[in-house]
Protein backbone atom coordinates (compact mmCIF):
# COMPACT_ATOMS: atom_id res chain seq x y z
CA UNK A 1 0.00 0.00 0.00
CA UNK A 2 1.36 3.39 -0.96
CA UNK A 3 1.63 5.97 1.84
CA UNK A 4 -0.58 8.44 -0.03
CA UNK A 5 -3.44 5.93 0.36
CA UNK A 6 -3.13 5.87 4.15
CA UNK A 7 -5.35 8.25 6.08
CA UNK A 8 -3.26 10.40 8.41
CA UNK A 9 -6.07 10.44 10.96
CA UNK A 10 -5.75 6.63 11.13
CA UNK A 11 -1.99 6.86 11.67
CA UNK A 12 -2.48 9.29 14.51
CA UNK A 13 -5.16 7.15 16.10
CA UNK A 14 -2.47 4.51 16.58
CA UNK A 15 -0.29 7.07 18.36
CA UNK A 16 2.06 7.58 15.45
CA UNK A 17 2.78 11.08 16.81
CA UNK A 18 4.53 9.62 19.86
CA UNK A 19 7.37 8.58 17.56
CA UNK A 20 7.91 12.06 16.13
CA UNK A 21 9.93 14.90 17.58
CA UNK A 22 7.88 18.02 18.17
CA UNK A 23 9.74 19.92 15.43
CA UNK A 24 8.89 17.17 12.94
CA UNK A 25 5.24 17.13 14.02
CA UNK A 26 5.00 20.93 13.66
CA UNK A 27 6.50 20.76 10.17
CA UNK A 28 4.15 17.92 9.23
CA UNK A 29 1.16 20.01 10.38
CA UNK A 30 2.34 22.93 8.28
CA UNK A 31 2.56 20.90 5.05
CA UNK A 32 -0.15 18.26 5.42
CA UNK A 33 -3.78 19.40 5.63
CA UNK A 34 -4.97 15.99 6.95
CA UNK A 35 -2.65 16.15 9.94
CA UNK A 36 -3.38 19.82 10.57
CA UNK A 37 -7.15 19.39 10.57
CA UNK A 38 -7.03 16.10 12.54
CA UNK A 39 -4.96 17.65 15.30
CA UNK A 40 -6.21 21.20 15.43
CA UNK A 41 -7.34 20.46 19.00
CA UNK A 42 -4.86 20.87 21.81
CA UNK A 43 -4.57 17.25 22.94
CA UNK A 44 -1.47 16.43 20.92
CA UNK A 45 0.18 19.76 21.69
CA UNK A 46 -0.40 19.21 25.41
CA UNK A 47 1.27 15.80 25.06
CA UNK A 48 4.35 17.45 23.53
CA UNK A 49 4.30 20.25 26.13
CA UNK A 50 4.47 17.77 29.01
CA UNK A 51 7.09 15.71 27.18
CA UNK A 52 9.28 18.82 26.87
CA UNK A 53 8.83 20.39 30.32
CA UNK A 54 7.70 19.17 33.74
CA UNK A 55 4.20 19.38 35.21
CA UNK A 56 5.53 21.90 37.74
CA UNK A 57 6.71 24.13 34.88
CA UNK A 58 3.29 24.02 33.19
CA UNK A 59 1.53 24.82 36.46
CA UNK A 60 3.61 28.00 36.62
CA UNK A 61 3.24 28.67 32.89
CA UNK A 62 -0.55 28.54 33.10
CA UNK A 63 -0.40 31.63 35.31
CA UNK A 64 1.30 33.54 32.47
CA UNK A 65 -0.64 35.39 29.77
CA UNK A 66 1.09 33.45 26.98
CA UNK A 67 -0.90 30.25 27.42
CA UNK A 68 -3.90 30.89 25.18
CA UNK A 69 -3.70 27.31 23.88
CA UNK A 70 -1.18 24.49 24.05
CA UNK A 71 -0.60 24.73 20.34
CA UNK A 72 0.11 28.47 20.37
CA UNK A 73 2.39 28.15 23.37
CA UNK A 74 4.41 25.28 21.88
CA UNK A 75 4.71 27.01 18.50
CA UNK A 76 5.99 30.14 20.30
CA UNK A 77 8.57 28.09 22.17
CA UNK A 78 9.66 26.33 18.96
CA UNK A 79 10.00 29.66 17.15
CA UNK A 80 11.98 31.13 20.04
CA UNK A 81 14.29 28.09 20.12
CA UNK A 82 14.80 28.36 16.37
CA UNK A 83 15.95 31.98 16.79
CA UNK A 84 18.27 30.98 19.65
CA UNK A 85 19.84 28.22 17.53
CA UNK A 86 20.18 30.53 14.54
CA UNK A 87 22.19 33.00 16.60
CA UNK A 88 24.13 30.21 18.35
CA UNK A 89 22.69 30.89 21.83
CA UNK A 90 21.94 28.15 24.32
CA UNK A 91 18.40 26.80 24.39
CA UNK A 92 16.48 27.89 27.47
CA UNK A 93 15.49 25.37 30.10
CA UNK A 94 12.59 25.58 32.56
CA UNK A 95 14.56 27.74 34.98
CA UNK A 96 15.38 30.32 32.29
CA UNK A 97 11.71 30.72 31.36
CA UNK A 98 10.59 31.02 34.98
CA UNK A 99 13.29 33.59 35.76
CA UNK A 100 12.26 35.58 32.68
CA UNK A 101 8.59 35.56 33.74
CA UNK A 102 9.51 36.65 37.28
CA UNK A 103 11.72 39.48 35.95
CA UNK A 104 8.95 40.59 33.61
CA UNK A 105 6.53 40.85 36.53
CA UNK A 106 8.95 43.18 38.32
CA UNK A 107 8.91 45.72 35.47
Amino acid sequence: MHISNISFSYLFQIDFFEHLEIDTFAKLCSVCRDVYTSYENDTIWKYYAYAKFSAQFWTYAQQQPLLASWKQCMLRILTFEHVLRKHKYIIWNETNYILYWKARKML
